[in-house]
């Protein structure tokens, strides 16, 4: 058995494109893995994908939608964190993350459990309107 798993992000540092790092890479995944019916495991960055979210960034709809129609059809999605996103803020050309926040191996037990329910809490509320039935 193949198991195909794809960590679905920007860098870690927030820097890339949405739709050059993200959009066109996976439209082109999902095309060979439909073509040969093997489905792809997403390990989406619910942090990161949050808080673009909050902030209303630019392509975060298209990416949003993508992981959705993915789900759809066959593919799955599980939760991927870095912590660094924990209350990252959009400074007009880049992003800036939390560098204290690195690696979940790093923190404290109470905040790396906060930080695992809150992207757990967004990915399945992503995914709540169209699947009610997907957990994470």
């Amino acid at each position: 058995m193949l198991i195909l798993t794809v960590d679905h992000e920007v860098f870690g540092n927030g820097s890339g494109c949405l739709d050059a790092c993200i959009r066109r890479p996976v439209e082109r995944m999902l095309a060979v893995a439909d073509k040969f019916s093997a489905p792809i495991t997403f390990f989406v960055e619910a942090l990161e994908f949050e808080v673009m979210q909050k902030s209303k960034v630019k392509g975060i709809a298209l990416i949003l939608k993508q992981l959705t129609d993915a789900y759809k059809n066959g593919h799955d999605l599980q939760l991927h964190i870095h912590p660094q996103w924990h209350s990252a803020i959009w400074a007009g050309d880049h992003w800036q993350v939390n560098e204290k926040l690195w690696r979940m191996g790093d923190l404290d037990a109470e905040l790396a459990f906060d930080l695992l329910l809150q992207g757990k809490s967004w990915l399945e509320s992503l995914m709540a309107e169209r699947f009610p039935e997907y957990q994470c």
